[in-house]
C-alpha cells in the first residue's frame, strides 16, 4: 500500500542547505501551491525582476506556467494531476531553481515526476525460527529532489515471527494491502530501467530483490572514500555519514525507508562529482581488466 508524500523535518531543513538558489535573491517570498480536495488553487504574488537576473526565468514565472498546464489538464488527466501538482509544491517551497528541476525532469516538467535519478531503500521482517532470517518487507523510492516515486509494503512468502518493528517501523496492518514480491519487483525492475540508483550499499538491497544494475549507473554512498575516512577505511553507516555530512539524526528509533532514501539522495546531490567520479573510475577498471583476461598467453622464448 503506497503510503502519503508526507516531508519530514530533517529532509526540509536539508533541502533548503543543498538546493541550487543562485537564480532567486534573499529576500524572495515563499511560494506555495496548495490541493484540496480536487481543486488547485495558485496563489504567487508578483515579483519585478531585478537587472542583475538577465532574461533568465525566475522559479516563479515557471512555477506559475506549470501551475497553468496542470490545471488545464485537470479534467482530462486528474491522475498526473496530483503528481504534478506535487512536484511543483515541492520545487516552489524548496526554493529549487530551473537548472535542478531540468537535470532531473528535462525541460516539460509537467509529464514525469521520476527523471533519471531515483534512490532505493527496503526495510525488512524477521522470518524462521526466532525470526533470525530476514524476508523484504517495504521498498521505497524517491526522486532527485525527494519527492515519492515508489512505496509499497511487501508480502512476505513466509510467515512474520518477528516484525522487527523498533527498527523496520513494519506493522501488521501494513500487510493488508500489500503486494507480491513478484510484483513489486517487476516495479523496482521497470522504475530502475536506463536510470541511475542511489543508496547505501545498495548490493544488500538488490541481492533481496533479485535485481542486476549496471554499475555504471550506481551510486553507492557507502563506498565515496570522503565518507569512508569517517570510519578510518571501514564502511560507513548511512546514520554516521548522515549526522556527520549533512548534519541530520535518521534512524532514531525507527526506520523509515523514505528517510533513508532521502538522505541518499541529498548525499548524492551533495558530492554528485565526486560520485561520477568514482563510477567513472570504477568502470574504466572493470573494463581494463575484462581486457587484460582477454588477452592471448604468449608463448616464451
Amino acid at each position: 500500500m503506497a503510503t502519503t508524500a508526507g516531508l519530514s523535518s530533517n529532509w526540509l531543513a536539508l533541502q533548503k542547505k543543498t538546493t541550487k538558489d543562485e537564480s532567486l535573491s534573499k529576500t524572495s517570498k515563499k511560494r506555495k501551491l496548495q490541493t484540496a480536495e480536487g481543486k488547485t488553487k495558485v496563489e504567487i504574488k508578483k515579483k519585478k525582476k531585478s537587472k542583475s537576473e538577465g532574461g533568465s526565468k525566475s522559479l516563479e514565472s515557471i512555477a506559475l506556467e506549470a501551475a497553468k498546464k496542470v490545471i488545464g489538464k485537470e479534467k482530462e488527466q486528474k491522475s498526473s494531476r496530483g503528481k504534478d501538482a506535487e512536484l511543483l509544491e515541492w520545487a516552489a517551497e524548496n526554493d529549487i531553481g530551473l537548472e535542478d528541476l531540468e537535470e532531473a525532469y528535462g525541460k516539460d516538467k509537467s509529464k514525469t515526476t521520476i527523471g533519471k535519478y531515483v534512490a532505493l531503500d527496503c526495510e525488512f521482517v524477521g522470518v524462521g525460527f526466532e525470526g533470525k532470517r530476514s524476508a523484504l518487507a517495504r521498498v521505497s523510492m524517491v526522486n532527485y529532489h525527494g519527492a515519492i516515486v515508489m512505496d509499497e509494503f511487501v508480502r512476505p512468502e513466509e510467515k512474520v515471527t518477528d516484525w522487527r518493528t523498533w527498527v523496520s517501523g513494519i506493522r501488521p496492518e501494513d500487510m493488508k494491502d500489500a503486494k507480491s514480491f513478484k510484483e513489486v519487483q517487476y516495479k523496482v525492475a521497470e522504475i530502475l530501467k536506463d536510470r541511475i540508483l542511489v543508496g547505501h550499499a545498495i548490493k544488500n538491497d538488490l541481492k533481496v530483490l533479485m535485481i542486476s544494475h549496471p554499475a555504471r549507473l550506481i551510486r553507492d554512498t557507502s563506498k565515496l572514500p570522503e565518507f569512508r575516512k569517517l570510519t578510518k577505511g571501514r564502511t560507513p553507516s548511512l546514520k554516521k555519514v548522515a549526522k556527520e555530512i549533512l548534519g541530520i539524526e535518521i534512524q532514531g528509533e525507527e526506520h523509515s525507508s523514505i528517510e533513508d532514501a532521502r538522505a541518499c539522495i541529498l548525499l548524492l546531490r551533495k558530492y554528485k562529482e565526486e560520485f561520477d567520479r568514482l563510477a567513472q573510475r570504477g568502470t574504466r577498471g572493470a573494463e581494463e581488466k575484462k581486457g587484460k583476461q582477454l588477452l592471448p598467453a604468449t608463448e616464451e622464448a
